[in-house]
């Protein structure tokens, strides 16, 4: 593992508010490319948009000592509201697997699997409560609104993480 913290984007951009986490990280990526945010403190940030594929997600968690995985997750809250926690602060695993998932692979495997090799970095996840997931549809007007919100939550969390 190096000294990167990573910021993983997740979600079907074909898939209405599914799509979120991806939309995201492109945000954060055109900000840090454009000068307009300067992550405090220095470090050294990778930002995939590995969008349905958990598998790509998993490998870059491996090249991580910490990460946020950004994602549409039905928290059963009102819709565009969103919560940052630890994987320990939610049955991910047993729910990822009971619901089904739009990944291929659910989430909660693939951290399950990096656990069990020793892998696992220090991990936040950023849920996003959706509007609607429609097929052929973008994020959700509702959602698109709450962008900086979700934003100044996400750059939070970098100063935060170790």
């Amino acid at each position: 593992m190096s000294d990167t913290l990573a910021i993983i984007g997740m979600g079907n951009t074909e898939m209405g508010d599914d799509g979120i986490g991806v939309l995201l990280v492109e945000k954060l990526r055109n900000e840090l490319e454009t000068g307009a945010w300067t992550p405090f403190p220095a470090r050294r940030i990778e930002l995939s948009a590995p969008g349905r594929d958990a598998v790509l997600a998993g490998a870059c968690l491996m090249e991580a000592s910490a990460a946020l995985l950004v994602d549409a997750a039905d928290m059963k809250m009102e819709a565009g509201e969103f919560r940052v926690f630890s994987p320990e602060d939610a049955d991910i695993l047993g729910a990822a697997e009971a619901a089904g998932s739009a990944h291929t692979l659910p989430l909660g495997s693939v951290l399950e699997m990096l656990r069990n090799l020793g892998s696992l970095p220090r991990i936040r996840l950023m849920g996003v409560q959706p509007a609607e997931i429609r097929s052929g549809s973008s994020v959700s007007r509702l959602l698109r609104e709450r962008i900086p919100e979700m934003l100044d939550r996400i750059k939070e969390e970098v100063s935060l993480l170790p």
